[in-house]
């Protein structure tokens, strides 16, 4: 006796789907009403238990996008996200992407494009090289979102800092006066801010009633063992960050990457801006987190003199991309949601 897919017990169907990666979890809601009903509430969680964040390329002149699955299967996917046209993503975490457009900034979920707008930031561009973090789900009522960027008119190692509140509609700022060189990632782990600036520091910071701690470090190489003693200067009983810095992954996913076939190019050069990203790592305790940097590439055909390259790069067309490292989520929120 067959059985048609509707009659499937809607019970059933919820624990299937809960079950499923993100792509198998888009298919399974293009089936019918009833799976889409019964997926409700499904987020490929599985998905982002990964060691392995997706990277999403976008920024030409269309809306199409190219997202590069993190497994093995090495898959690659064409999308058209309109909401993309213009931004450039600041922040990426919890499956959700924070996003700046002209002033505007929001979160944004590209596969459900459920999207949450902030207040409006007061600046029109933000300046090159700044970095966000976001405390939570931004659906959460303890949500915190951080906007770093150097104030470079009041000195090159001041750091800027503004900062939304859940439930603010007015951002606060705040600065720092001990930030060197250029602005690396910024994330939030286990109650605690951090900044990677300089390749080689970190500042962390948390909040107490509005009211903001700092603290620096300079980062060390460590490797293995169980006899690592951690600096005595910590916030309180908040902890940075244990990390696995992934410094090479972005070549090997640029260069396996159709980007000209799928994306219409027609140029032996590319500048692409990458914002990176922080990720579970398998068989590893909560504390320690991978992390990769956000960097600018060019890539060109030719790599034998990087002199050649700067003076060929100055001469020919550039087609300047923008991507986001990202842990693929689905979210689906009540079309009234605000901040």
């Amino acid at each position: 006796m067959s059985v048609d897919a509707s009659d499937l017990p809607h019970d059933l169907l919820s624990v299937v789907a809960d079950d499923l990666g993100l792509i198998d979890l888009l298919r399974f809601r293009a089936v019918c009403k009833d799976w889409r009903s019964a997926s409700t509430w499904s987020t490929a969680l599985v998905e982002s238990m990964d060691d392995n964040p997706w990277l999403l390329i976008y920024g030409h002149t269309s809306s199409l996008c190219l997202l590069k699955e993190g497994s093995r299967k090495d898959m690659i996917y064409t999308l058209k996200l309109h909401e993309l046209n213009g931004s450039t993503c600041i922040a990426s975490d919890h499956g959700w992407l924070l996003l700046f457009n002209k002033g505007s900034m929001f979160f944004f979920c590209p596969f459900s494009k459920a999207r949450i707008d902030l207040p409006n930031f007061l600046v029109s561009d933000l300046p090159e090289g700044c970095v966000a973090a976001f405390s939570s789900d931004p659906t959460s009522q303890d949500c915190v979102v951080v906007v770093a960027m150097k104030n470079k008119s009041k000195g090159s190692s001041m750091l800027e800092l503004r900062v939304l509140f859940r439930g603010e509609h007015k951002w606060r700022v705040y600065g720092y006066g001990m930030c060197s060189g250029e602005l690396d990632l910024a994330i939030y782990h286990l109650g605690v801010f951090h900044i990677f600036h300089d390749s080689f520091n970190l500042i962390t910071f948390i909040f107490i009633n509005r009211k903001i701690r700092w603290q620096s470090y300079n980062l060390v190489n460590y490797v293995g063992g169980d006899k690592y003693e951690a600096p005595k200067l910590w916030l309180g009983d908040k902890k940075p960050v244990n990390y696995i810095l992934n410094r090479d992954q972005i070549d090997h996913v640029i260069l396996t990457m159709p980007l000209e076939e799928k994306l219409g190019l027609d140029s032996s050069a590319l500048s692409i801006s990458i914002c990176g990203t922080k990720f579970a790592i398998q068989n590893k305790p909560s504390h320690v987190c991978g992390i990769i940097f956000s960097e600018k590439r060019i890539y060109e055909e030719d790599e034998d003199d990087d002199h050649e390259n700067e003076e060929h790069a100055r001469k020919c067309q550039i087609y300047h991309l923008k991507g986001v490292w990202f842990q693929p989520r689905y979210f689906q929120i009540s079309p009234h949601q605000t901040w």
